[in-house]
């Protein structure tokens, strides 16, 4: 694609990024300062039809972008984003006075009230924090579940298997061996010590229960945290199609997994066709990591229309994510 080709490519996805409507070629060649006759934007709108970067609706409409031509310009030609919202900037200085889950779950809200869309924060797993304390309880007769909990207070369960006979007593000794070894521990270190520590117990016996319920817990995925979900209600047309969306992100492991995918995507984005599940196949999905230390402890996202101000959503979507890094560096 040639650089005037490439001009009308990007005033087209930012005018109907703008207005909603088809965009002419008269359009273009008035508004975009290209210096050239509309019959030469028509003639470059033609070579971007035939190759996938743009469609029309009706034969007589003007041209909009493709998932292909919303792709090229995310990759290619979009220009940098503008300052971050006022909303964020004023939330992250009154962050300091939150613990992390409070911030966690308020800033899905703040970020989805200031892009108008969908917001997602995904929190710790195990593999960023560490254990604090682990509690076991019995529920119903032969039933086990552990509690761990992590230094920053986020909750993990997972249940198991016990014989009927078990009872508080039992656990008791169970509870207090758990803590003497597992706290201060991050999840592939809790889990080798486990497995050393219960190493060629019997099937049947307690410990299989209990290190079964411990091991559930410790691989419990990381906390969702939406925002804004009635956004994609909205914004997607017809509106059996929000619904879908909306449904499917509530489900925490499709969730994990739209994010995921949006972070291994150029740009960290994924737009239309290119998210996996057909749910988000309207939606375009924008993602940044947010770090604990040393490692990735989490993303945050926003999810909406393919037809969204990609500049200003992801300069909002990655100064959430690096002001949450230094709001958890400072608490």
């Amino acid at each position: 694609m040639d650089a005037r080709k490439a001009q009308v490519l990007k005033a087209v996805v930012e005018e109907y990024v703008r207005t909603g409507e088809a965009v002419p070629s008269r359009v273009v060649a008035e508004r975009y300062g290209l210096g050239v006759s509309p019959a030469t934007v028509r003639m470059e709108m033609n070579w971007l039809e035939r190759e996938g970067y743009l469609t029309h609706r009706y034969t007589s409409s003007g041209r909009v972008p493709t998932d292909k031509g919303y792709r090229a310009y995310v990759q290619d030609l979009i220009p940098r984003g503008g300052p971050a919202p006022e909303i964020l900037t004023g939330f992250f200085d009154e962050a300091r006075r939150k613990d992390l889950e409070e911030i966690l779950e308020d800033l899905a809200m703040v970020l989805s009230a200031a892009t108008q869309l969908a917001a997602l924060v995904l929190g710790p797993s195990l593999e960023a924090v560490r254990l604090r304390h682990l509690d076991l309880a019995l529920v119903g007769e032969g039933r086990v579940v552990a509690v761990a909990v992590t230094e920053g207070g986020k909750v993990y369960t997972g249940s198991g298997e016990v014989p009927a006979w078990v009872g508080e007593r039992d656990l008791e000794a169970f509870r207090a061996e758990l803590n003497r070894e597992l706290p201060g521990m991050r999840r592939e270190e809790a889990r080798s010590r486990l497995e050393s520590l219960y190493a060629g117990i019997s099937a049947g016996g307690p410990q299989a229960g209990i290190k079964e319920a411990v091991m559930a817990a410790l691989d419990s995925p990381a906390p969702v945290y939406r925002g804004g979900l009635h956004g994609l209600l909205e914004g997607l047309r017809p509106p059996e199609a929000g619904w879908r969306a909306s449904a499917l992100l509530e489900r925490r492991e499709a969730a994990h997994a739209a994010v995921r995918d949006a972070l291994t995507a150029k740009k960290w984005v994924r737009i239309g066709a290119e998210n996996r599940f057909e749910e988000l196949w309207p939606c375009a999905v924008v993602a940044a990591p947010w770090y604990l230390g040393r490692g990735c402890a989490g993303s945050v996202a926003v999810v909406g229309p393919v037809r969204m101000d990609y500049p200003w959503v992801m300069a909002a979507v990655r100064f959430a994510a690096k002001s949450l890094s230094r709001a958890v560096a400072r608490g």
